[in-house]
């Protein structure tokens, strides 16, 4: 099976297409409860809008890397002209603005717990500076539970969130990129 032995070297990561909006979808809506998991629309239209900013996670086994790997995760986001995340940033992507605001940040359940969203975020922000020159900051929402993943990966929190978005408070988390 899949264990933790997954170093560095075994994730592919990958800028996601539309013939893998079910595969993504799937994910979203085992890994979100209902009232904040993202439609199949909201999805379709991020990875029509902002699909450089939609990047998936593969463990692959093959050392020659001929076959995709197994889907594990995915990091997701669109761009925003304000420079915190709202509710309206969800639904929008403005590519001339200055803020990734992050929607997604997701593991397989099955896979949790073994470092690989640590792994897939440190490649994605390495990714956003190397690659996308306007991201001047990434903006994104957590639950109180996974401030401290966020703070690990370089965000800093600063404090409960106005947006509502399903049932629970959620957090405001800042990385600036530049």
């Amino acid at each position: 099976g899949i264990n933790a032995e997954y170093g560095e070297g075994q994730m592919d990561y990958s800028i996601m297409s539309l013939d893998e909006l079910s595969e993504l979808h799937k994910i979203e809506i085992e890994s979100y409860p209902l009232d904040e998991a993202a439609t199949y629309d909201t999805f379709k239209y991020r990875l029509e809008n902002a699909k450089n900013y939609f990047l998936g996670a593969r463990l692959n086994n093959d050392r020659n890397h001929h076959k995709k790997g197994i889907l594990v995760g995915y990091v997701c986001g669109t761009v925003s002209n304000n420079s915190e995340l709202t509710h309206d940033t969800m639904f929008k992507h403005q590519p001339e603005g200055s803020t990734l605001c992050i929607h997604s940040v997701v593991i397989r359940g099955d896979l949790r717990r073994q470092g690989l969203a640590t792994q897939m975020m440190a490649h994605y922000i390495q990714y956003i500076k190397n690659s996308q020159p306007n991201i001047k900051r990434i903006a994104l929402l957590c639950k109180e539970p996974l401030i401290e993943f966020y703070k690990n990966v370089g965000f800093l929190c600063k404090g409960p969130s106005n947006v509502i978005h399903g049932s629970d408070r959620w957090f405001d988390c800042i990385l600036d990129v530049k």
